[in-house]
């Protein structure tokens, strides 16, 4: 598992995926999210979800996508 190196670089990721990650969240209680609807939302750049897989910040099981919870816990705070 990789982590972060800084602040600076969990906010610029946040950020960069801030349409993936409110899509996400609003539908977190519903349903997992499809791998190919993420990619979309990434601009089809599938390094970018793995960017967010390899931190832990989302979890992919088999075609789906949900976001960790320790950032769920995170964001329903606000």
């Amino acid at each position: 598992m990789n982590t972060f190196s800084s602040l600076k670089e969990v906010l610029f990721a946040l950020s960069r995926e801030e349409k993936l990650l409110a899509e996400m969240f609003k539908r977190r209680k519903t349903a997992k999210y499809k791998y190919e609807y993420a990619l979309e939302l990434a601009d089809d750049n599938d390094g970018r979800l793995q960017y967010l897989i390899e931190r832990s910040v989302i979890r992919q099981n088999e075609s789906t996508l949900e976001i960790d919870d320790l950032y769920v816990i995170f964001l329903n705070r606000f």
